[in-house]
């Protein structure tokens, strides 16, 4: 190993212009102001700093690019002075990774000092470092004398550190603890001796509250109080609890404040009227724990008082209703109501009421409800507070529902009605009973069918037409039938009666098809027709149809005709075409709108128009020309109408009673065609016969 020298200067920076002089070769833990000069075979350090003026036996290394030595202070002197190596003796030696550490004073921690009485922490301090370091290492010990474990290391600008021990292994109350601190010059480089040993205790454990109280405000609720520890830090207070005559106590709950209840909601663990013992412990914010508190004793409230003064609304339909007195206890939040169908059978919870002031239940869910009809029911309730705490049974008391709805009496029917049955009973004498039903079934027959609904037990009366909803005019019952009948009463709840004796009654019988029609087929241009009256005494019309055929369906109305005391009817049907066959039918209809069957189409027919003139002729008569001709074989034929043809038309020359007819020569200037018509006594006119031509010189 080459051998090292040492200069310092007190006073300003010497430079030596010999040898090599660089910043690289001088050790990372000498202070900045230190300079390295080569000066032969050996190293010289200048610096200006006073307090390496004293030289130490202290390890010292030759340099080398890869290996500093440490700085070996020497006297102030004016000019560089050269130091002999100092043989490796001096402090202990510290193992890392195997390799030595050598001591030396430089970089000796200085003030360091400790707090005392902390909390499970001890916050130790020292001066600024002068000299330039790599680390500050922490150690502890619980003796003076060591051993001292290293605890953490800070950085060199640190100058205080809070030992707090770790999470698994912290520090314990009043106990005493010793430091000491070392600086790490280089990170693989030589250590400082030790700084000074210091001393502190840590503070004891707090102390346990007094003055402990526990008290019962409600039900289920224990309030303790107590006073407040005197020792520092204090976060909390454990409350524990255990049964009395026990020493199990178990934690509660912890609270910042000395004020703490238990229980005293629907999750509480406490029991009505139990005595139970309780204790109190401190706890710092370093989570120290006094001894526990005097304990003390309580015991909590009784349930809820018995629920008073239960009633029941019996005979109601399907349903019970259930009033009680208020319970006088303001924590009481709703009641629970239980039932049997037995005095000495189980009871079974059937609803809840929520609410101190809420003291009525319907059972059966409403009126009417959906409870047994006629039967007994037994019920208590129980009185529930805030914390779920139950009351003892109420007295138990007992009702009975309604029946069933009395037989409706003897109906009475109104026969023969126009497709209609009038329907009456006697009004039903339970006041339960809200209205009725009709049931109809035809003569003879058992299967009933229901027809009609009345609302109201009052109304007790039903008209039958056939329909649920009645429509104007006729119903639909079927005419001349008869029909039987049934009433059922029913209740709020729907609850029915057993069906009323039977009643029949008959329907009006339609009107008799009308007889005896007879229709015309002589007379000119209309049709007349007769018949006979119906025998029934209410007929209010008859009504006539006429048609072009027989089954055509085509026919229409044509007349209604009033009835008459006495006599023959008839009709007539007019502005016909001559020869012109129809057809009448005829139906009856009563004063009620029932009507009868049509009866058999019969024929009539028009006068047809007489026949035409025969076998015209024309001859001369000396200068005039006569026409003749034949009558035809109409017996009533009056007279005969001579006609000349025009260019369009005809004109009418003559009428005559003749079969002959002169025309004077004065008429026959030039030629001129004519024809002759019949005209029978009803003034009907036949056909003109074929044109004959006249002209003079015949």
């Amino acid at each position: 190993m080459r051998s090292s020298v040492m200069s310092v200067v007190g006073v300003g920076l010497i430079l030596v212009s010999a040898g090599c002089r660089t910043r690289e070769r001088i050790p990372d833990y000498l202070p900045r102001e230190v300079v390295a000069n080569q000066v032969g075979n050996a190293v010289v350090y200048e610096t200006n700093d006073p307090r390496h003026n004293t030289v130490v036996n202290a390890p010292v290394q030759a340099p080398s690019p890869e290996v500093h030595a440490p700085v070996v202070p020497v006297p102030v002197a004016a000019a560089p002075v050269v130091v002999a190596p100092v043989a490796t003796t001096g402090g202990p030696v510290a193992e890392a990774d195997g390799v030595p550490k050598r001591r030396t004073l430089y970089g000796q921690p200085e003030g360091v000092a400790v707090s005392d009485g902390g909390l499970r922490e001890a916050t130790l301090t020292w001066t600024a470092p002068a000299d330039e370091v790599y680390r500050y290492r922490i150690e502890r010990s619980e003796s003076p004398t060591g051993p001292f474990a290293p605890i953490d290391e800070v950085a060199p600008r640190k100058i205080q550190y809070r030992d707090r021990g770790s999470e698994s292994l912290p520090l314990k109350d009043k106990t005493p603890y010793y430091y000491q601190i070392v600086a790490i010059l280089d990170k693989d480089g030589p250590e400082s001796i030790a700084s000074k040993v210091v001393k502190t205790i840590t503070a004891p454990p707090p102390a346990a509250p007094g003055g402990v109280t526990a008290t019962a405000p409600s039900s289920r609720a224990v309030k303790i109080t107590w006073a407040s520890s005197p020792s520092p830090a204090v976060s909390l207070y454990r409350v524990e609890r255990a049964p009395a005559g026990s020493d199990n106590f178990e934690r509660v709950g912890s609270v910042p404040v000395p004020l703490f209840v238990d229980g005293g909601t629907a999750a509480s663990s406490l029991r009505d009227s139990t005595p139970y013992r309780y204790r109190v412990i401190t706890i710092n914010r370093v989570n120290a724990e006094s001894v526990p508190s005097i304990p003390v004793e309580v015991t909590t409230l009784p349930p809820p008082a018995r629920v008073q003064k239960l009633t029941v609304v019996t005979d109601e339909v399907r349903c019970v209703p259930l009033s009680w007195a208020p319970s006088p206890e303001s924590d009481v939040v709703r009641y629970e109501i239980f039932r049997s169908r037995l005095v000495t059978g189980s009871f079974e919870k059937i609803g809840s009421v929520p609410g101190r002031l809420s003291v009525t239940f319907l059972d059966g869910g409403a009126n009417p409800g959906n409870l047994e009809d006629e039967a007994d029911y037994y019920y208590k309730i129980r009185a529930i507070n805030a914390v779920t705490a139950e009351s003892a049974d109420s007295e138990t008391v007992k009702a009975t529902t309604r029946g069933v709805p009395t037989e409706v009496g003897t109906i009475t029917l109104t026969g023969n009605r126009p497709r209609e049955i009038p329907i009456a009973w006697p009004v039903n004498a339970d006041k339960a009973v809200m209205g009725y039903e009709i049931w109809r079934a035809d003569e003879n027959s058992e299967e009933w069918v229901q027809v009609g609904r009345v609302v109201g037990r009052e109304t007790a009366v039903y008209l039958d037409r056939g329909e649920i909803k009645p429509k104007p005019g006729l119903g639909s019952l079927k005419d001349g039938t008869v029909y039987q009948y049934k009433v059922i009463a029913f209740n709020t709840a729907g609850v029915r009666s057993s069906a009323s004796q039977a009643s029949s009654a008959r329907t009006k019988y339609r009107p008799v098809t009308p007889a005896g029609l007879v229709a015309t087929t002589n007379m000119p241009l209309s049709i007349r027709m007769t018949w006979k009256s119906n025998p029934e005494k209410d007929i209010s019309d008859y009504v006539v149809e006429c048609a072009d055929e027989p089954d055509s369906g085509s026919f229409k109305k044509l007349v209604s005709v009033s009835p008459l005391k006495e006599g023959e009817l008839s009709a007539r049907e007019t502005a016909l075409e001559s020869g012109v066959n129809r057809y009448y039918r005829i139906k009856a209809i009563d004063k009620d709108g029932l009507e009868s069957d049509w009866c058999v189409p019969e024929s009539g027919r028009s006068k047809p128009i007489p026949g035409m003139p025969l076998s015209v002729a024309a001859e001369s008569v000396g200068t005039n020309v006569r026409a003749t001709w034949q009558a035809p074989a109409q017996p009533d034929i009056r007279r005969y109408k001579v006609w000349r043809k025009k260019f369009i038309g005809w004109d009418l020359i003559s009428t005559t009673d003749q079969t002959n007819y002169l025309f004077e020569y004065t008429e026959l200037s030039k030629p001129m065609k004519i024809a002759i018509s019949s005209v029978d006594q009803d003034e009907l006119e036949s056909e003109k016969t074929e044109i004959v031509e006249i002209k003079p010189g015949l």
